[in-house]
């Protein structure tokens, strides 16, 4: 099943695309698979996280299916002879493939952490127990999101001042951790350029 949204407990507007369930899950198109009706009716998450789990497996299965159709397009063309690293198009299709591979990411552990509802550890504890009632998480959370903030403030300030430099053609004489002096005399210079 391709998108839809759960509502009173049936899914809606959904592509539905007979046997590709059962064909994945058992390896073969007659097989049963168990939907959310087969479990109690306390065992199971309520419509928008069952929604939420949906939606976040299906983005995220297919931005991956984009970032390998996008580096086989790369692989592709190169064999042909073609390059694509002089295409503007691709060059900004592979800037955004870098914050795609993360929010997939982070889709995945939606999936997989909202998938799991209504048990924390499974028929041992619910969510609902386990739940921290501790008011200083939303202190901990601004604290965490002001830091990651001021990183990536930090690091794109670094990029475009280098990539400044660099289309300004300005060449640094800066200190590097290792150079040709450092080496001792014995060592074969032509093997440390």
């Amino acid at each position: 099943m391709i998108g839809g949204i759960r509502l009173d407990g049936e899914t809606r507007f959904a592509i539905e695309i007979p046997l590709l369930g059962s064909l994945i899950t058992r390896g073969h198109p007659d097989g049963v698979v168990p939907g959310l009706d087969d479990f109690a009716a306390d065992e199971r998450p309520d419509d928008a996280l069952a929604t939420m789990v949906h939606w976040s497996f299906q983005a995220m299965v297919g931005i991956g299916i984009a970032l390998i159709a996008l580096g086989a397009w790369f692989f592709a063309r190169r064999r042909k002879g073609i390059d694509l690293l002089a295409s503007r198009r691709f060059l900004l299709l592979a800037t955004c493939a870098g914050p795609a591979a993360v929010l997939a990411m982070e889709l995945g552990w939606i999936t997989t952490e909202v998938g799991r509802q209504p048990w924390i550890a499974y028929r041992l504890m619910r969510i609902d127990d386990a739940v921290t009632t501790a008011g200083a998480v939303w202190v901990t959370c601004i604290t965490l999101i002001a830091v990651y903030i001021g990183m990536i403030t930090g690091a794109v300030m670094v990029l475009r001042s280098m990539a400044r430099r660099w289309r300004d053609g300005e060449t640094l004489d800066l200190p590097t951790p290792y150079s040709r002096d450092d080496f001792p005399a014995s060592t074969d210079a032509e093997a440390y350029p």
